[in-house]
């Protein structure tokens, strides 16, 4: 079975150079829940917003691989990212 997320080396910089997340390994399968706990400005949800495939602010993600559901989405062309993004139910 694949994984629902699957992060490898992550790396996040900040505008300025400055590396704010590093070598990141994330695996989580369908069923699991995963939490991140730390400090005020440890990287929480740069590494949440980095699993979208986002950086905020400037920020980029300036390697490693994000793969959710069996798709490399750092690779997708931003077509692809907004397909991926629609909801995917109707009421």
């Amino acid at each position: 079975m694949n994984p629902v997320l699957r992060m490898r080396a992550l790396r996040v910089e900040a505008p300025n150079g400055q590396v704010l997340v590093d070598n990141v390994d994330v695996t989580l399968e369908q069923g699991e829940v995963f939490g991140l706990i730390g400090e005020s400005g440890a990287g929480k949800s740069t590494i949440g917003l980095a699993a979208l495939s986002y950086a905020r602010g400037r920020c980029r993600i300036t390697g490693g691989e994000v793969w959710l559901t069996g798709e490399n989405i750092l690779g997708a062309t931003p077509q692809r990212q907004r397909a991926r993004a629609r909801p995917r139910w109707r009421m």
